[in-house]
């Protein structure tokens, strides 16, 4: 019964993931041909700030799916298509677990980076350094790369930190004891979830207590709207993170939930890279007018 479970969710991580990498391509491509189509046509305002973190977190979002498929869905479902599960604890398989992780942190970390954005650009409004793309383009996103490399490289480097999983043919992070993935949840996932719901509060309380330009106020409400439906997007992948979370839980105090624990856990993270790639196009008004529009458009600052 646990092998059929065991196959089932590596055949829906798989279906995820292939999913999720199409539109995220589709997407990608549909951006680049919309602002080069814009160049060409001379109109203003096409390469911006939210548009490169966009492409940016496709980008990593689609390395992501790769590594993730090669390290864990491929092997998994060699495995039990070929009723085999021998595996070499080498180096290169700890690689593999550091650089999935590193990719998961950066794609959520620069997801906050996107709502930075908005924040700074309506509290701190003044600060034009912070509203500048080559800010973000050659300080924040590299910084936030380096900051994650090296937040996850002690567990890489802690000999007992990734390991071959007890029950699947891949390398991971160890779930038991639960100190190692508590302390990688809290940079990958926690940190960033928790940055973007304190600049949606700000933001709030700001509009609520501040009069501003009308044409500043108008901005500010955009911007505030699209920090909205990025906590929405946030609240949803937080929910189907949910069921992994409690098999960890559970592993920890009782070892029956062992091989259900790491039959689900990944899954789980694909129908979220899923779930997340389909949104993703509707943040902003902007990207869901340069994905779906067959014309090129004319972007100005009143779409962003």
């Amino acid at each position: 019964m646990e092998r059929i479970i065991s196959f089932i969710s590596t055949l829906v991580s798989l279906i995820a993931d292939s999913l999720a990498l199409i539109f995220s391509f589709i997407i990608l491509f549909l951006l680049i041909l919309r602002t080069i189509q814009a160049k060409l046509n001379r109109i203003p305002n096409v390469i911006d700030v939210p548009l490169i973190l966009s492409i940016n977190i496709l980008c990593i979002m689609i390395g992501k799916i790769l590594i993730q498929t090669s390290h864990i869905t491929y092997p998994s479902m060699k495995t039990y298509l070929q009723n085999r599960t021998s595996i070499k604890n080498d180096f290169s398989c700890h690689v593999r677990a550091y650089l999935l992780w590193c990719f998961i942190g950066i794609l959520y970390w620069n997801y906050a980076l996107l709502t930075f954005f908005r924040f700074a650009r309506i509290i701190y409004s003044q600060h034009k350094y912070l509203h500048r793309l080559s800010s973000y383009l050659y300080v924040f996103v590299p910084l936030i790369v380096l900051i994650i490399l090296l937040l996850i490289l002690p567990v890489f480097l802690i000999s007992s930190g990734i390991q071959i999983t007890p029950t699947q043919p891949y390398c991971d992070v160890v779930f038991k004891p639960v100190g190692y993935i508590v302390y990688i949840g809290v940079i990958v996932f926690v940190i960033p979830y928790g940055m973007i719901c304190m600049f949606y509060f700000c933001i709030a309380r700001f509009l609520r207590r501040t009069t501003t330009m009308p044409l500043n106020q108008e901005r500010n409400r955009r911007d505030y709207r699209v920090i909205k439906r990025i906590v929405l997007n946030v609240i949803i992948l937080g929910i189907v993170s949910t069921p992994g979370v409690i098999l960890i839980i559970l592993y920890n105090i009782d070892n029956r939930f062992e091989d259900f624990t790491y039959s689900i856990t990944w899954p789980m993270s694909s129908i979220a890279a899923l779930i997340f790639t389909i949104i993703f196009p509707f943040i902003t008004t902007k990207l869901c007018c340069l994905v779906k529009r067959n014309e090129v458009i004319p972007v100005v600052e009143n779409l962003q």
